[in-house]
């Protein structure tokens, strides 16, 4: 201003700083956070999904921040006589904790009629993969979704639904490619989830034993994981009815008074009582081996108490 010879050399010789109480700060963009896959995968995407879901047990040996998961199978190998690396228990353990779109390439290859038989997990896996198809029947517009379809015919593969930020995310196969679901699509699907929650089957489905556990995804230090959350009765007997998300239960890792180490092994001592001569073994005395420890007992109970990421959703429908 002061060479500015438009003002007048007062005014330019007694200048006063006029000092703004505000701060204007640029907009900032908002980075959404949705599910999101691609259309379509080659072989060679989806069989680099299997190879990870093969050495991944191996990558946790090596991890301080993964359980000793084969040294803690090892020692069940003789309470659970048929659990091995490829059973649908350890698959299923491995498949929650997969990126989003590794899982979306594993099922565009069974949408796709893709057969992996190379490997010995496939059978298993596919027999898990077939639990997220969405059917649609061939006259109206009513969905199903995996075992929903045991008594009904005259129906046609849809698509396929996974959880992500603990929200389902519905997609169509359509003209060997998967795209997401429109809006009307989602209504109507929600609709007929509405009505089977009505039934008899999805009742059975929904009962869970006593003391439950099911997966969840969180952020910890910038990265996401997936950990265990179990869920017992009060002291009362009261059973948690929490609406999900978040769900009920606790966080097995986490040090907090439901989940100190004592009660987890109270856990087992009442429910898995199989399991009590691990319990003094030094290595599942480590938190994140007897969490390991705890959820492969809950996935390999046949009286319904564990659900998986992708499916605890569908509870609380």
């Amino acid at each position: 201003l002061f060479e500015d010879e438009k003002i007048p050399l007062y005014y330019r010789m007694n200048l006063l700083e006029n000092r703004s109480k505000s701060i204007t700060l640029p907009k900032l963009d908002v980075v959404v956070d949705v599910c999101n896959c691609n259309k379509r995968y080659s072989i060679a995407n989806i069989e680099g999904i299997y190879t990870k879901l093969i050495n991944e047990f191996e990558l946790y040996e090596t991890d301080i921040n993964e359980p000793d998961a084969l040294s803690v199978l090892d020692l069940l190998k003789d309470i659970y006589k048929d659990l091995h690396k490829n059973h649908i228990v350890i698959i299923g353990y491995l498949f929650d904790r997969l990126p989003f779109e590794d899982k979306c390439k594993l099922m565009y290859g069974t949408l796709h009629q893709l057969e992996f038989n190379q490997y010995d997990l496939y059978e298993n896996l596919h027999t898990m993969l077939q639990s997220y198809i969405i059917y649609k029947s061939n006259k109206s517009e009513e969905y199903y979704l995996g075992d929903a379809i045991k008594n009904i015919t005259d129906v046609s593969v849809f698509g396929f639904v996974l959880n992500y930020n603990d929200k389902p995310c519905f997609y169509e196969y359509y003209k060997q490619e998967i795209i997401p679901c429109n809006q009307i699509q989602i209504i109507n699907i929600h609709k007929s989830f509405k009505v089977f929650s009505k039934t008899k089957q999805y009742n059975e489905f929904k009962k869970s034993t006593d003391n439950w556990g099911y997966t969840v995804m969180r952020t910890k230090d910038y990265k996401k994981e997936c950990v265990l959350k179990f869920v017992q009765p009060s002291i009362k007997g009261k059973i948690e009815k929490n609406k999900y998300p978040p769900g009920p239960g606790n966080v097995c890792i986490e040090s907090n008074r439901a989940s100190r180490i004592d009660n987890l092994i109270d856990i087992i001592n009442k429910d898995y009582s199989e399991l009590n001569p691990l319990l003094d073994i030094e290595m599942i005395k480590n938190k994140k081996n007897t969490c390991f420890l705890l959820e492969i007992a809950l996935r390999y109970n046949k009286l319904n108490a564990f659900y998986p990421y992708d499916k605890i959703w569908f509870k609380y429908i």
